[in-house]
């Protein structure tokens, strides 16, 4: 049978929110909203357009394909994201 693992000081539930924000050097609503973002692709007068957060973005036309316009994206997700992470380590 597994052990429990042992309990820790710095856990969110013994330091609660802002304590645990503090003692790790987190911004929990930008963890919050990358975690929560979602890109999003659509097809709007033979471009595929490209959302991720509240942003947009032309990610090229149809002829170059989905696929093309999914690596874009991914690409521009991987971007936005680390400013994220840099935007929450200054905070």
């Amino acid at each position: 049978m597994r052990e429990a693992p042992p309990d820790r000081d710095d856990s969110y539930h013994k330091l609660g929110p802002r304590k645990f924000s503090e003692v790790h050097h987190l911004h929990i609503p930008a963890v919050v909203a990358r975690l929560s973002a979602k890109p999003f692709i659509r097809v709007e007068s033979g471009v595929f357009v490209g959302r991720f957060g509240d942003q947009e973005y032309e990610l090229g036309s149809t002829e170059g394909g989905l696929a093309r316009a999914i690596r874009r994206m991914s690409e521009l997700q991987r971007e936005t994201q680390a400013d994220v992470e840099v935007l929450s380590l200054l905070n």
